[in-house]
């Protein structure tokens, strides 16, 4: 190993320590859910552009760790955010702002035609994840929509641009008259429809 190589190393040892002993002193202001991508990002970058650094991190639950000096300006900034976009935050006890109940935007459609609507044409969000590998053999097997319900989310890309993410429920079976229970998942799509968050299903793939 290069003089060179150790050097860089150990400088990333030392930052990871101290960083680490940073964050010790740094104080919880709330939590969100451990799949909530889109409030991830936008948790962290509604802080920074108010000049605030933060920690999202956790498993079911993600606490949202800042420096002790920002943390009462960084819990109101959340509070009042959270109601006015409609996102889920827990302050503790039983201060929790709820999301906003998702639409039914499909009911009892072939995916044929859904995808022949101009709002999922293939250059849109919700296109391009009804069009996504994942989506497209499920579709292949299960091709017809029961229902499709969607949160639209608008959320901070960066900490000056906002953009449009969704959160998705769809359940596919096989044909109209089909009695069997097909597939139903949960997603999130984000990134102008480019980044796909896969939260669960019932049913077989």
């Amino acid at each position: 190993m290069t003089r060179t190589l150790k050097t860089l190393l150990l400088l990333s040892l030392i930052n990871r320590v101290v960083l680490a002993a940073d964050l010790q002193d740094w104080k919880w202001i709330a939590s969100i859910s451990g799949n909530d991508k889109i409030s991830e990002i936008h948790v962290t970058n509604l802080l920074l552009s108010h000049g605030i650094k933060s920690v999202v991190e956790g498993s079911v639950l993600y606490g949202i760790s800042v420096p002790p000096a920002n943390a009462e300006q960084a819990s109101q900034l959340l509070r009042t955010d959270a109601r006015k976009l409609g996102y889920g935050v827990w302050f503790g006890s039983n201060e929790v702002v709820k999301a906003t109940e998702a639409k039914q935007v499909i009911a009892q459609s072939p995916v044929s035609s859904v995808l022949k609507k101009s709002e999922y044409g293939s250059g849109t969000a919700l296109g391009r994840f009804l069009r996504s590998k994942d989506i497209s053999q499920l579709t292949t097997k299960y091709p017809y929509v029961v229902i499709l319900s969607v949160r639209e989310r608008q959320y901070l890309a960066t900490p000056k641009t906002y953009s449009t993410g969704y959160d998705v429920e769809i359940e596919l079976k096989k044909s109209p008259g089909e009695q069997a229970f097909g597939y139903r998942g949960w997603y999130q799509v984000y990134d102008s429809g480019r980044r796909l968050e896969f939260l669960g299903s019932h049913g077989s793939k």
